[in-house]
């Protein structure tokens, strides 16, 4: 498929962004879409500017995932003393140690040489899917990464999808909307067996090169946040501020342009999402 990047909210079927991935010996498939799906799903996208070439680097989607209605949303992790906000480089690789403030779940692809605490090291040609647990003993905070288990077949994943003009330059990765809702208060690591509940999330897309240097974000600007509403059927298509500075390298394959997630519930009338909210003043840190 090919995307025109904006940032609006589009109705279910304004986009077929949902894809199947046939692997090949280099572990990439081709992209063919596929028709509406029986239960709900959300479909995560991520456009570079170059091509996705996971021995350069890991591409990520991280999750803040939240429960209630608006103005009272609640975070998922809200025992942990966490909030609703957007997921940034900063938390994660900016600051030691890395406090994961608004990380919920993360799903990782690429070489994954810092990985994520607990969630291993991604083979090449794979991914990672984890959430995150927050423990504490006395004063000592310990946070963990682990693997959420999805059965095969009930999850599409395309690491060489076509983006606006370019080729080859896409993720693309449809879950069951089951799968946001698992999180160390679930009691269950599989999106087969979880109830759902998450209601809102805030997402960015991350990248790293292959030391774990962080490289580029969505969410490039101090304040901004890239919401949807997970409850109805609605299309997000998310452009990179041009205010923004691509990875310190310049390398291309690592420079995020754009995003898009899709929320698909049967029966569900498509709704628009909030628009993306940008801050006037570039961060000042990745």
């Amino acid at each position: 498929m090919r995307v025109s990047f904006r940032s609006i909210g589009l109705g279910l079927g304004a986009v077929v962004a949902a894809v199947v991935v046939s692997f090949t010996a280099c572990g990439r498939g081709p992209v063919e879409p596929i028709g509406l799906p029986t239960v709900p799903t959300i479909t995560l996208e991520l456009f570079v500017q170059g091509q996705i070439v996971p021995s350069e680097g890991d591409y990520i989607f991280v999750l803040n995932e939240n429960t209630g209605t608006a103005p009272t949303f609640v975070n998922i992790n809200t025992k942990a003393g966490e909030m609703p906000g957007e997921p940034t480089i900063l938390e994660a690789y900016g600051l030691q140690p890395p406090p994961f403030t608004h990380w919920d779940q993360a799903f990782d692809y690429g070489d994954a040489q810092s990985g994520l605490p607990n969630c291993g090291l991604a083979p090449v040609n794979s991914f990672f899917y984890c959430y995150k647990a927050v423990s504490q003993n006395g004063g000592q905070i310990t946070i963990r990464f682990i693997p959420i288990i999805m059965t095969p077949g009930t999850f599409t994943f395309n690491p060489s999808g076509n983006g606006g003009s370019g080729t080859g330059n896409a993720i693309i990765l449809r879950l069951p909307l089951s799968c946001l809702s698992i999180f160390a208060g679930s009691n269950t690591q599989s999106c087969d067996t979880v109830t759902s509940n998450v209601t809102q999330i805030y997402v960015n897309l991350i990248t790293l090169d292959s030391s774990g240097t962080a490289q580029d974000q969505l969410a490039c600007l101090s304040g901004q946040l890239f919401p949807v509403d997970v409850t109805v059927s609605n299309t997000q298509i998310f452009t990179k501020s041009t205010g923004c500075s691509g990875p310190p390298d310049g390398n291309q394959n690592l420079n995020i342009t754009g995003g898009l997630v899709q929320v698909q519930i049967p029966g569900s009338k498509p709704s628009p999402s909030p628009s993306p909210s940008p801050s006037p003043s570039p961060s000042a840190s990745l």
